[in-house]
Parts: C-alpha cells; sequence; structure tokens
C-alpha cells in the first residue's frame, strides 16, 4: 500500500445495499464522500427492539429504509 498526502485524498463512494446493519454501517458504509444505497433498503445500527428499549419509545415502521435516512 503506498502511503503518502496524494493518497490520503483519495475519492471514496460506499454503496450500501439490504441489509447494511451493525458495526459496517458506521465503520465503512457512512465514511464515504459519496453515499449511494438500494431504494428501500435496510441500513442501521441498531436493531428496532434495541432502539425501542433505549428510548423507552415506538419507532415507526420502515422508519429505518434508505428513503428515512
Amino acid at each position: 500500500m503506498q502511503e503518502g498526502s496524494l493518497n490520503l485524498m483519495l475519492f471514496y463512494v460506499s454503496i450500501l445495499t439490504s441489509p447494511t446493519t451493525g458495526v459496517a454501517t458506521t465503520n465503512f458504509g457512512m465514511l464515504g464522500d459519496v453515499i449511494i444505497a438500494e431504494p428501500d433498503a435496510y441500513i442501521v445500527f441498531a436493531g428496532k427492539r434495541v432502539i425501542e428499549q433505549t428510548l423507552n419509545t415506538k419507532i415507526s415502521e420502515g422508519s429505518q429504509a434508505t428513503k428515512f435516512i
């Protein structure tokens, strides 16, 4: 791998497919300069049940689809 100032300026395109969940979402998926996702793809860091238990509230169905991100 070449390391240098030119390589640090490389363009990074992230393409998200369904499902993209967990650590992959934050470590790779959301770091791109341009982020492209499938229509209605399921892209989350935590599942619906975990979010509801943490926030003590119900989240709407489909709120973890790409059209809401």
